[in-house]
């Protein structure tokens, strides 16, 4: 029963805190629209880029500064998304040689769903998630709205048994594959349908 509430509570705690998150996030996109920054771009600055700008009164210089800053963390991230690097780095020798191993995926439930895949990285007013199976990076509570878009299934990259996405697809008797890694992911992703069989744990 402990444990029971322990989770509970800790699920519950991280719903709260992304609220807040959210809010920030609410006005950072009114912050963009106001300094005529699309929202996408907003991702390629720090919050200390936006608070290093906040006395800075003059529209155009804010505009300007915050697009070159863009820019360059743009070419950046280029570059550095091709470096590949493990899951877990302990430490510094890791990046140098590692091993990709098999990670060991969280079925929910004993159900099966079958349905076309949506990686979704973005989520837009018109994306139709009905019927589908949705795969996500992360088990976070911020992918709570998912549960009312009927979907079919779920797959994330990372998370555990006790994550909140596994939780909720538990209560809501929606079959999942919590954390099945980077390489598994990478290979759902690129299928036009598949089908999971939470009961032999098997995706097909």
């Amino acid at each position: 029963m402990f444990f029971k509430k322990s989770i509970e509570l800790r699920e519950y705690s991280k719903f709260v805190f992304t609220k807040s998150i959210d809010q920030i996030f609410q006005n950072l996109k009114k912050f963009g629209k106001r300094n005529r920054i699309k929202v996408d771009d907003l991702s390629y600055l720090t919050i200390q880029n936006i608070i290093d700008i906040y006395y800075n009164l003059e529209y155009k210089s804010i505009n300007r500064n915050l697009s070159d800053k863009i820019s360059n963390n743009k070419q950046n991230y280029i570059e550095l998304s091709n470096i590949n690097l493990p899951e877990v780095i302990i430490e510094k020798n890791d990046i140098y040689y590692f091993e990709e191993k098999n990670t060991k995926v969280n079925f929910v439930g004993t159900d099966k769903a079958s349905g076309k895949v949506l990686h979704l990285r973005k989520m837009h007013k018109t994306t139709n998630l009905s019927k589908k199976i949705i795969c996500i990076e992360n088990a976070d509570p911020g992918y709570d709205f998912l549960f009312s878009k009927n979907i079919s299934g779920l797959i994330t990259k990372y998370g555990g048994a006790n994550s909140h996405m596994a939780i909720r697809c538990y209560e809501l008797g929606i079959p999942a594959a919590i954390g099945v890694g980077n390489y598994l992911f990478e290979d759902i992703i690129k299928k036009k349908f598949i089908d999971i069989n939470c009961e032999i744990k098997k995706i097909f």
